[in-house]
């Protein structure tokens, strides 16, 4: 790699590093994708990682990168805020939350009736 490249943006996954690649390439600063060891091998075998992916660019695209990824940044946090202040958002994630509780309720009175019939059974013989 060259050692006048620049580290600009450090993500977790494919998903969000396609998205950061796409804005500097779509502004015409090309970039190079540099992936951890368990990354690249999790890349090439599976097509895709959650690992650490480091953006490297050219140091004269760095201030023109960074108004770019920061405004990524805040547009995709105001969606994703107004997404969860939606009432019906809301009321879908209580619901999952009422479900949830519900079967961990279940799980665990199937649970304690397993393990009292296994010691009455125990007990018996």
């Amino acid at each position: 790699m060259n050692k006048d490249l620049v580290l600009v943006k450090q993500v977790e996954g494919d998903a969000y590093a396609t998205q950061i690649e796409a804005i500097l390439n779509d502004n015409s600063i090309p970039c190079v994708k540099k992936y951890s060891s368990d990354g690249a091998l999790a890349h090439l075998y599976m097509g895709a990682t959650n690992h650490l992916i480091e953006f490297y660019i050219s140091p004269d695209d760095v201030e023109r990168a960074k108004v770019l990824l920061e405004n990524f940044e805040v547009a995709t946090t105001s969606l994703i805020d107004s997404i969860y202040d939606d009432e019906n958002v809301q009321a879908m994630i209580k619901s999952r939350k009422l479900i949830q509780d519900r079967l961990s309720l279940i799980i665990l009175i199937f649970v304690t009736l397993a393990l009292v019939g296994a010691v009455a059974f125990s007990l018996i013989n």
